[in-house]
């Protein structure tokens, strides 16, 4: 199961970390855990191209963990990508339900 947590404050993300394999089909053909790399890749390369906030990036092939983490103060465009990502990452836990879970680490920043 994939296990992901949105780091944010009442207003504010400041960060997401995925961790595990969503164990839908075999690796390879995973539809799950495509779906959630490319939600989640496209959301970071988005904040990289298009906002000056900064951040950073933990890929850890050991234990299967992207850790993502904004060093800046968060901006329009980054929450809205952000809440992009959270919305589709919620609409894929909707229909496959068994293979990933969300959390909030709810922090005053």
């Amino acid at each position: 199961m994939i296990s992901i947590t949105f780091y944010k404050d009442n207003t504010d993300y400041y960060g997401i970390r995925l961790m595990n394999h969503a164990g839908y089909a075999e690796e390879g053909e995973d539809i799950v855990c495509a779906a959630v790399s490319a939600l989640a890749i496209n959301t970071f390369n988005s904040i990289e191209t298009f906002t000056e906030v900064p951040f950073l990036e933990e890929v850890s092939t050991d234990n299967v963990t992207i850790s993502f983490r904004l060093t800046g103060t968060p901006d329009f465009a980054t929450n809205l990508l952000m809440k992009s990502l959270e919305l589709g990452l919620q609409d894929l836990k909707n229909n496959y339900s068994q293979y990933l879970s969300i959390d909030y680490d709810l922090e005053e920043v």
